[in-house]
Formats: structure tokens, C-alpha cells, sequence
């Protein structure tokens, strides 16, 4: 999501039309999101926010974690908001 560098280089004279490449940055690496369906509620977050993932609790946050999204080893960016059903 940002450009990392160029040829011909910044400053470097080139006719109307000439070809620019451009290096792209992917952004960052991405991460897995660790399994917490089954566990303890608040287990559950102290493990996602262990892992620097910002939590949302629906429903009972005294509950057993029973879903999450997104899932279990989907790999996204690291940050990615993770939100766990728990009943």
C-alpha cells in the first residue's frame, strides 16, 4: 500500500510516455488468528489480546466462547478486530 521505489529513480529525466515501474509495499505481514472457540470468555480475550487483536464480546461475557470471527488460522493483518460469541 505504498510505493517502496521506483526506476527510473526521483529525479532522473525521462521523455513523455516512458515506462515507470513502480515497487509496491504488500503492507504488513499477515498473522493467524488463534483458536478460542470453547474457551472461557475472558480466557478467550486474554489470549486474542495477548496477541495484539482487539476483542468484541457478544452476548453473555461471562459465557464459553462458541464462535469467533474471523476464524480460527484465517491469516489477516495484524490489529484485526476479532469477535467472539460467547452463551
Amino acid at each position: 500500500d505504498e510505493v517502496l521505489g521506483q526506476s527510473p529513480t526521483d529525479g532522473t529525466g525521462v521523455e513523455r510516455g516512458a515506462k515507470v515501474t513502480l515497487e509496491l509495499s504488500k503492507g504488513p505481514p499477515l498473522v493467524p488468528v488463534p483458536r478460542v472457540v470453547d474457551l472461557p470468555c475472558q480466557q478467550a480475550k486474554q489470549v486474542l489480546e495477548s496477541q495484539r487483536f482487539p476483542v468484541v464480546i457478544q452476548f453473555n461475557p461471562n459465557g464459553i466462547a462458541r464462535f469467533q470471527n474471523p476464524p480460527e488460522n484465517t491469516q489477516v493483518p495484524p490489529g484485526t478486530q476479532v469477535t467472539i460469541g460467547c452463551l
